[in-house]
């Protein structure tokens, strides 16, 4: 379940918060509408030819209109 709330005082406390449900929604259904793609981070000290190649595979066996996005990082550059 995907829950668009706000936090807010109870009626007539000083110390009591509530979640006020503004939107409810099934995972499934909200998928399409706001993920842009997946991100992938990886550390490029442990990149390799075996990586690489899974990496396609799965990118080829679930192919789809999202962006698959593959950030490289060199945690020896500042």
């Amino acid at each position: 379940m995907f829950i668009k709330g706000k936090m807010q005082l109870r009626y007539k406390t000083e110390d009591q918060w509530e979640l006020k449900p503004l939107n409810i929604q099934l995972l499934g259904d909200i998928t399409d509408k706001m993920a842009q793609g997946v991100r992938v981070d990886i550390d490029i000290r442990n990149l390799n030819d075996l990586l690489i190649d899974r990496i396609e595979e799965a990118a080829q066996a679930a192919p789809g209109p999202k962006k698959l996005e593959l950030m490289l990082n060199d945690p020896t550059e500042l």
